[in-house]
């Protein structure tokens, strides 16, 4: 797992910047919906989310914010995985240590990272308290 590079408002403002510096980006969305992985955190899983994502050249700027989850986020990551399909941790995100608030940060990508993103194959995940194993997810998808 690699470490953020850049978080916060500092990701906030490379998004909000980085169309009108750079016309070469490209956009990616995120619908965070909850993500019951058995029958006692299907009680316990709450909320809802969105991220926007921009890519310029080989790094990655995400911000984006949630609300209504059934416990404090303890952490958010992007993980490695398919649509669908649960992966490891590939890199580390800011995150709000409450029910509602934001999540973002920037990292920068090898080449093989930005087919893969591409392609689709990352996800955001908030962790939480009363569901450590992931109580928010969304895909890494390309803005329409």
């Amino acid at each position: 797992m690699r470490r953020i590079i850049s978080a916060g408002l500092l990701a906030t403002a490379a998004v909000a910047l980085a169309p009108a510096v750079v016309h070469a980006d490209e956009t990616f969305s995120v619908r965070l919906s909850v993500v019951p992985i058995d029958n006692q955190t299907a009680r316990t899983t709450a909320g809802t989310g969105a991220v926007t994502v921009v890519l310029i050249e080989d790094r990655l700027f995400l911000t984006g914010a949630f609300d209504g989850m059934g416990s404090a986020a303890i952490a958010a990551h992007i993980h490695e995985g398919a649509s669908g399909q649960r992966g490891p941790i590939a890199f580390q995100l800011s995150v709000s240590k409450r029910a509602d608030g934001l999540v973002g940060g920037g990292v920068t990508l090898s080449d093989e990272e930005v087919e893969t993103l591409r392609r689709g194959g990352y996800y955001v995940q908030i962790h939480t308290e009363t569901n450590p194993g992931g109580e928010l997810r969304g895909w890494i998808l390309p803005s329409e």
